[in-house]
């Protein structure tokens, strides 16, 4: 019986008549929204470029750095915001093996940027004072991860070079 019932229902769902769509109920798509951009302030552009990490003490995360999550010796503060419209900026390698999936930086206030590596897991995190200083930023990193551990720190001097 309940074979039956299941043609029967199979049967009628099959042979219906589709349900004609008049012109007016017809949707149109809506606009794509704006694109933000993103202009950069006369500080941020100042701070963008090329950079090498001097670290106290040389090896500061050995766990970490020992893992090939240390950060790149040398890198570039690019202008690329993260996306459309965003005050937070792509870092970008300078050709050196390192795990991070996510580099970025920003500025805090005028008087801090700060800037961050991270696997998503676990990641180090660099707050520099400003205005630089002869073209070099000092400042202090510390790691972070994504359970509870007592994070290492040290000292760092970014020292900017050409790209």
């Amino acid at each position: 019986m309940r074979g039956a019932v299941l043609l029967t229902v199979l049967l009628f769902a099959c042979t219906r008549e589709p349900e004609s769509v008049s012109p007016k109920q017809t949707a149109t798509p809506p606009a794509p929204a704006p694109v933000k951009q993103t202009v950069l302030t006369p500080q941020e552009t100042a701070l963008s470029g090329c950079y090498r990490a001097e670290w106290r003490p040389a090896n500061p995360f050995p766990r970490y750095f020992d893992a090939d999550l240390g950060t790149p010796k040398n890198f570039e503060l690019s202008t690329t915001p993260v996306e459309p419209g965003a005050r937070h900026f792509l870092i970008k390698g300078r050709g050196e093996k390192h795990a991070y999936w996510l580099a970025g930086w920003e500025l805090v206030s005028d008087q801090e940027a700060r800037l961050t590596w991270s696997t998503g897991f676990v990641g180090v995190l660099v707050s520099v004072k400003l205005p630089p200083e002869n073209g070099t930023l000092h400042g202090d990193a510390s790691t972070f991860a994504d359970i509870p551990e007592k994070p290492d720190t040290a000292k760092v001097k970014l020292i900017r070079v050409a790209c």
